[in-house]
């Protein structure tokens, strides 16, 4: 129960209002008002003209009634205050307020004209607004925030998802990074728009589902957010979740701004806490007294005229910086959790070994502090072109750094302490470019035209460089029993090769015609291109284990892991690929009788891709099918029904079906690009009866293999290694990732059934503006995205008594191809598209 926004109510009749405005919002990025003038006997008042100006910017859009006195303007500005003035040669020019629009659709006001003298000079506060909730025009559920609510809603981090989740149908995972998750979808399935532009994690890897390390915008420079799971709209697509749209303030004829700050630190929380050691079972009480931390926010904003009525400006920064303290250390050396067995001695003597015998600092493993580090600034340009033809253009930066250490652990099995050069920092970078153009062409015809680009760059930058090796050096003997202390230094092994950027344009125009009979028609085409570059190749500097202090000393190791490019050159195993999605839309909002508006249309996208994956030879002789299809091709189609229906003045009853698409992270397509089976090769092995950590599962050095493990350079891999990828890449058998040659992008159908219910508890003094709400969702996969491991199904065996499949237990007989199920007994088993990924060693 929420206690509702109220029409303003004044003193003098000259003006009445019998629908109060409502907040319906679309993935667009403009509002609208729309009613019905009426004469004071109730009949349609034709040919009036009906002005609507934007109060801040004092931009003025003009219409004229149709002889069934409705009206319609689309693409204003969201927000307000608006200012909406009826004339007519019967009548005097007569005025009210809405207080503001929301996204979409448009809000409804029908207005009784009233005989009587002209307004001239009249006072706003002299008018009477009357209303009900009648015009709203919602066909699904959605949970709206205007400026008041997200100055007002409280927040710590200044996330938009801390309003986001105040709706019924969302949730965050504080496990994960508060991943938001609406409509009980993952939230990789979701779509973030902000200004029409995609800002979630196109990619698919942050838990947070954005592109940066926090929210890629700030909430200072929101005029109002949408929250959907099932809209019928034609506009909404590329999501199976929910979709939350937001729109940015804009600048008026008033210069305006606002400066904060906000701070934290250990003096505002706790000084102990504690647990239960699971390892002992032992209750342990932890003082944090003594480490500091400290969160800082500040930012400005800034809005105002550049010309009066004309051109308009806003302006945004925001920094947010974090320290925290390191609580993982040597032993005796303070620090929270202290890795038992090992003293800064050790560190020391590790550290010294590898300056004199290998020529590289591996660093301390003290860091004064983790820092993260949050940059925002956002601009904005309004101009009014015309009283029928405005435009926009946006430039957003959000550029963010975090310090993350990696190589210690407390295990009481394999206790290890990680100096600095394990230690790296993940750059993420965001930055947008929009231009928009709306025109008014009559009072039928509208059109919006946009074109926006989005760079996202995602960098690994370890504190000791990216060219030296992994390593691991114990401290006691591997094979024997725990503790099996070690330390670990150099570049972790995800970081020798980790860069990521995606860039994408997006191109729309769209139009709406209002015809005669209720007929409002929307109709446009989109189209989104993505491009990705991802660099991502563990261990490709090497990585060493070393049985001792003594072997490390003279450069003998026990094991090594080394993954690169056929070439050797890690670089190339990058890789380029891209596609787009097109999309062709209409829909028609038929508006059958006052209380009865019905929506139909359909989304129809198709995509197209130029670049196929690396073809494997090795995959398609032994599977009997190519190993490089690519998206190009796949192609939905989206049919959308909704309606509301007014059953009276307080009580609506809305509700609709419709199917959706996409969503799917794109690390899921990448994968197929990187892991092509030939781009790159592996080698591993290790010397007879050593086990260590990782390496048990290593197959045993040739003899002529050995040369890897003696005479180690952290900056150079043995000559016999690099011989080894490049036979492994030749051969084709590495991992691999394969797009199902009749794979399907996921697709969902949502069906849902709501009402409203206005209530007046005035009589027991709780006042009258309070609504009920009442919501069903359904949501049924059409589609979804399945995985095959085709060398599991090769040696799958009868299910067992339960139906779960058994792998192994019979051994494969026949040739490859006799044993390999084809893709019909597949989907007949998964019953589904399915994505097949064979594991390396597949042949």
């Amino acid at each position: 129960m929420t206690n509702s926004r109220r029409t303003f109510w004044g003193t003098t009749a000259l003006l009445t209002s019998m629908a109060a405005a409502s907040m319906a919002f679309a993935q667009e990025t403009t509002g609208g008002i729309r009613g019905q003038i009426v004469d004071p006997a109730g009949q349609p008042l034709a040919g009036a003209t009906v002005v609507v100006v934007h109060a801040p910017t004092n931009t003025a859009s003009t219409t004229l009634t149709s002889e069934d006195g409705t009206y319609t303007l689309r693409n204003l500005r969201v927000g307000g205050p608006y200012v909406v003035t009826v004339s007519s040669a019967a009548y005097p020019a007569q005025r009210t307020e809405l207080d503001g629009i929301g996204i979409g659709s448009p809000a409804n006001l029908d207005i009784v004209v009233t005989a009587g003298e002209a307004i001239g000079e009249t006072d706003l506060d002299d008018i009477i607004v009357t209303g009900s909730a009648g015009g709203r025009r919602t066909t699904s559920p959605r949970s709206t925030f205007n400026t008041d609510d997200i100055e007002t809603l409280p927040t710590i981090a200044r996330d938009i998802r801390d309003f986001v989740r105040t709706s019924p149908f969302a949730t965050t995972d504080a496990a994960s990074s508060d991943a938001l998750s609406i409509g009980g979808q993952s939230n990789r399935a979701n779509a973030f728009l902000v200004d029409g532009i995609r800002q979630g994690d196109d990619f698919g890897l942050n838990a947070n589902g954005f592109p940066t390390q926090r929210s890629p915008i700030s909430i200072s420079t929101l005029e109002a957010v949408s929250v959907d799971v099932a809209p019928y709209d034609v506009q909404y697509g590329s999501f199976t979740g929910g979709v939350v749209n937001s729109v940015t303030k804009s600048g008026g004829n008033d210069f305006s701004g606002e400066v904060f700050y906000e701070t934290t630190n250990q003096d505002l929380r706790g000084t102990t806490f504690g647990y239960d050691d699971f390892q002992t079972g032992n209750r342990r009480d932890v003082d944090i007294s003594g480490t500091e931390f400290e969160e800082t926010t500040w930012g400005a904003t800034i809005s105002g005229p550049i010309l009066q009525d004309r051109l308009f400006f806003l302006f945004n920064y925001e920094k947010f910086e974090s320290s925290e303290p390191v609580l993982t250390g040597a032993q005796g050396s303070g620090s929270v959790n202290e890795v038992r067995g090992i003293t800064q001695a050790d560190a020391d003597a590790v550290r010294q070994i590898s300056e004199d015998v290998y020529g590289f600092d591996p660093l301390d493993w003290r860091a004064d502090e983790l820092l993260v580090e949050d940059e925002k600034y956002f601009v904005k340009l309004d101009w009014n072109i015309s009283d029928r033809h405005r435009a926009a253009v946006s430039y957003q930066q959000t550029e963010g750094g975090d310090l993350r250490l990696s190589g210690s652990s407390t295990s009481g099995t394999f206790p290890s302490l990680g100096l600095l050069s394990q230690a790296y920092v993940l750059e993420s970078n965001l930055k947008t470019y929009k231009a928009q153009i709306f025109s008014d062409w009559s009072d039928r015809f509208s059109t919006e035209l946009s074109v926006s680009r989005k760079e996202v760059e995602n960098i690994s930058s370890p504190l000791g460089g990216s060219d030296f090796a992994a390593f691991q050096v114990f401290l006691d003997n591997p094979s024997g029993p725990a503790p099996r202390r070690s330390i670990r230094f150099g570049p972790e092994r995800s970081r020798h090769a980790n860069v990521l950027t995606n860039d994408n344009d997006q191109f729309r125009i769209l139009g709406r015609y209002l015809a005669d009979g209720g007929h409002a028609f929307t109709f446009g085409y989109e189209r989104e291109k993505l491009d990705v570059f991802n660099l991502f190749v563990q261990f490709a500097n090497g990585e060493y284990e070393f049985a001792s202090l003594e072997d490390f000393r003279n450069g003998r190791a026990s094991s090594i892991g080394y993954q690169s490019a056929a070439s050797n050159d890690k670089t190339d195993a990058g890789a380029a690929f891209s596609y787009a999605i097109n999309t062709l839309f209409a829909q028609d909002e038929w508006e059958v009788t006052p209380n009865l508006t019905v929506n139909l249309g359909f989304r129809y996208d198709w995509y197209d891709a130029e670049e196929r994956p690396l073809a494997n030879p090795a995959f398609e002789q032994t599977y009997g099918f190519r190993s490089n299809s690519n998206v190009d091709g796949i192609s939905t189609l989206q049919p959308r029904f909704g309606f509301n229906w007014q059953a009276t003045d307080s009580l609506s009853i809305y509700g609709g079906i419709g199917r959706f698409q996409g969503g799917q992270p794109n690390v899921w397509i990448s994968n197929n690009y990187t892991n092509t089976g030939n781009l790159v090769g592996l080698f591993q092995c290790r010397r007879a009866g050593f086990t260590g950590q990782f390496a048990s599962s290593f197959p045993v050095c040739s003899a002529e293999e050995l040369a890897a493990l003696d005479n180690v350079d952290g900056f150079n891999v043995a000559p016999i290694a690099q011989a080894r990828v490049t036979t492994s890449a030749t051969r084709g058998t590495g991992t691999i990732n394969i797009i199902d040659p009749t794979f399907k992008t996921p697709s969902v159908w949502k069906t849902s059934l709501g009402a409203t219910k206005d209530l007046d508890f005035s009589r027991w003094g709780l006042d009258e503006g309070w609504t009920v709400r009442a919501e069903y969702v359904h949501t049924e996969v059409d589609s979804g995205i399945g995985w095959v491991d085709l060398n599991y199904e090769r040696q799958r065996t009868a299910d067992a008594p339960d139906g779960r499949p058994t792998f192994f237990g019979i051994p494969a007989t026949g040739s490859p191809s006799q044993n390999r199920p084809d893709a019909d007994q597949l989907r007949r088993r998964h019953n589904r598209p399915v994505r097949r990924v064979p594991r390396q060693g597949m042949v």
